[in-house]
């Protein structure tokens, strides 16, 4: 059962590091990335009164929308936290060193630029319902942040960000305007020139492995049944 794609990768990995048991919880630094569809609401408002074809319709392009910024989140090195309706909540760790930390910075950034270019290939989208413009508009933050699962493993989990860093990226983001990346000054973006000559390009992680069973009580029952039914 493919679990591992629905869990975040600082979920999968306090799972793994525990006993067994509860809790599940570290803090550190980092960087959040939250990100908003403009336009969203009208849109769904009109394929919610096309009935079932509506919901399928735009079920469809939100899965389209956010398979690529997984995709671009996952590339830079980040972990997609969470999805709330036509939003998007990624972290990126910061590391210790300030050479290291003004890396992840500038990846983070990267990151949130490639998001907002790659939605301008659904600026006009066009539907049963009508054509609709839609755009996106995003905030980075930094600072400290609680990651953690909670719940009961025999039942249902859930894992939570939490923090400075994700409420400084969320006041950001209520800040920029349509088709802007606004950035929190706590951000330090450091000076690409003195990063090392020849430098390899940063590898991304591989994914923890934790198995399917463990990573399942994360999901809904409904989804986990269809996973586990191929």
């Amino acid at each position: 059962m493919p679990c591992r794609s629905f869990v975040p990768d600082y979920a999968a990995r306090l799972l793994s590091a525990s006993a067994g048991g509860p809790p599940y919880a570290e803090h550190g630094q980092g960087i959040v990335l939250f990100a908003d569809i403009v336009g969203f609401t009208p849109l769904a408002a009109a394929l919610a009164d096309a009935g079932r074809h509506g919901a399928e319709e735009l079920s469809t392009l939100l899965n389209r929308f956010f398979a690529r910024m997984v995709e671009l989140v996952g590339g830079h090195g980040g972990t997609v936290a969470s999805f709330a309706g036509d939003a998007i909540t990624a972290l990126f760790p910061l590391p210790g060193p300030a050479r290291s930390r003004a890396a992840a910075t500038r990846r983070a950034v990267a990151c949130a630029l490639r998001l907002q270019a790659a939605s301008q290939e659904f600026r006009d989208v066009p539907t049963a319902a009508g054509t609709f413009t839609l755009a996106m508009r995003a905030g980075l933050g930094a600072g400290e942040v609680l990651l953690a699962v909670v719940g009961d493993p025999a039942i249902r989990l859930e894992h939570v960000l939490a923090g400075v860093a994700l409420d400084r990226a969320v006041a950001a983001e209520r800040g920029a305007a349509q088709g802007q990346v606004k950035l929190d000054p706590a951000l330090e973006l450091g000076d690409p020139a003195t990063d090392l000559p020849g430098r390899p390009a940063r590898r991304r992680r591989p994914p923890v492995q934790v198995a399917d069973e463990r990573l399942a009580a994360f999901l809904h029952p409904a989804i986990a049944e269809r996973l586990h039914q191929g």
